[in-house]
């Protein structure tokens, strides 16, 4: 950390006090990842503006690509449209295209037309795709050669695009229509004769993914085959495209990160967001489910007011048994829907799933069930209706960790057969009714062992 700050408190004084030159010294000392890091603290945003502009047009494009969308978006917004269109051409296709959609619309058919006219025709093709699909994150960068080509001349093709490509993992093999028909590992490549034919050390039928798969989807094939890069093809299997593995890995990150954020009821935007608005939009809608469940559980204890004067003792249990009831829901949710975003095999048998939270729900309510039982024994011992209380205590504890747990998993089932996004909306849903359901059998229970 102090490192960290030391590096930052050099850069900001070179921004205020150095030259150019010193500034590029300054930057051939630390990796990209490292500088948009920097970048990002800076708390002045004309020094970020600065930094930026101070750096060689290749460096700026890799440090772009690994700064944070907010602080990214502020200096790409004082950047002319000239100077993007600079760093645009040094960026990968993938990247550019990002780069530009993050644009107002103005500002990016600006920067457009500071290009060649094959490049925009390219990054204007990208940007039609969904962010979120495979032609959204794919590059056009790429190497492909017909099947009769030589492993020489594969290598004198990946050579004259060394600067284009960077790193080159696979060379993809096309027919005369340029329809995908195989992949050579850089590896094979490598221990082939370069008199070889590409058809002869070729993977014939290699998995693709099409133009408009999610990228969901593209991350959870990339695990299944363990892949490296991806070839994308359109409609008519036409090779348009490759995703590098370091975007599937953001992909994977960003899933995650939508997921936890969205089991918690809130907006993955604000893990990068400084607005207090943008907060409160994200939540109150996830919130009200929540308020409404609370009232409902507040009416119910409010019905039983009167009869409640003749078992006072039961208002004691009421936050011990709601608590338990929703992180037993609670755990079983997760885990839910995290199995489902995983494609979990065992939930493919919905009702055996079902079965066994229910049992792990019965069981632990019977660990807990009857601790709460021993201790209300112990610590009302002058009470002389402390046995029906401990009864009613342990058996409320007992069904409703077991209706939670039940319930954390067949709300997100449900909601995932429905088509809707589990991890959206089980929290809201399990969590307001835990807490109707757990005032509710309380009661339900006290009035069957007779203190109600």
């Amino acid at each position: 950390m102090a490192g960290e700050e030391a590096k930052l408190s050099a850069l900001q004084r070179l921004i205020r006090f150095g030259s150019e030159e010193d500034l590029g010294r300054f930057f051939l000392l630390l990796r990209p990842q490292e500088l948009a890091d920097l970048v990002e603290a800076l708390p002045d945003e004309e020094d970020r503006l600065r930094a930026i502009r101070a750096m060689e047009t290749p460096l700026a494009s890799e440090v772009l690509r690994e700064v944070e969308p907010p602080e990214r978006e502020e200096i790409l917004e004082d950047l002319p449209a000239e100077e993007i269109a600079e760093i645009v051409r040094e960026s990968r296709t993938d990247d550019a295209a990002d780069l530009l959609g993050e644009l107002e619309t103005q500002k990016a058919e600006e920067t457009l037309e500071h290009l060649d006219r094959p490049e925009q025709e390219e990054l204007r093709e990208l940007l039609e795709y969904p962010d979120d699909s495979a032609g959204g994150i794919m590059q056009t960068e790429l190497v492909k050669l017909r099947a009769s080509s030589t492993v020489s001349q594969a290598v004198d093709e990946i050579r004259s695009m060394a600067d284009e490509l960077g790193e080159v993992h696979e060379i993809f093999v096309v027919d005369d229509r340029d329809r995908l028909v195989g992949r050579v590992g850089a590896t094979a490549l490598l221990l082939a004769r370069p008199d070889a034919s590409i058809e002869s050390i070729m993977e014939r039928e290699p998995v693709a993914v099409p133009v408009t798969i999610d990228q969901e989807e593209l991350a959870e094939i990339v695990k299944e085959y363990d892949l490296t890069d991806v070839p994308v093809i359109d409609a008519e299997g036409r090779l348009v495209g490759q995703v590098m593995v370091d975007d599937v890995l953001d992909v994977i990150e960003e899933e995650a990160t939508e997921d936890i954020a969205h089991l918690a009821g809130v907006n993955p935007d604000e893990l990068y967001g400084r607005s207090v608005l943008l907060s409160i939009r994200s939540r109150a809608p996830w919130l009200i489910p929540a308020f409404g469940g609370g009232i409902l559980a507040a009416m119910i204890i409010g019905s039983m007011e009167g009869r409640l004067k003749s078992a006072e003792l039961l208002i004691v249990f009421i936050p011990v048994v709601l608590g338990m009831a929703g992180n037993a829901s609670m755990q079983t949710a997760t885990l839910t829907v995290r199995g489902l975003a995983l494609g979990r095999s065992n939930l493919r048998a919905p009702w055996r799933a079902v079965s066994m939270e229910a049992l792990t729900g019965l069981s632990l309510g019977v660990l807990f069930g009857g601790l709460l039982y021993l201790y209300t024994l112990g610590a009302y011992p002058d009470d002389p209706r402390v046995a029906l209380y401990a009864v009613t205590a342990g058996l409320s504890i007992l069904t409703a960790m077991t209706v939670g747990a039940t319930m954390g998993m067949v709300v997100p089932l449900t909601l995932n057969r429905f088509k809707i996004d589990p991890a959206i909306a089980t929290s809201p849903f399990v969590t307001t009714a835990n807490d109707v359901l757990g005032a509710g059998l309380l009661f339900l229970v006290a009035h069957w062992v007779g203190l109600l």
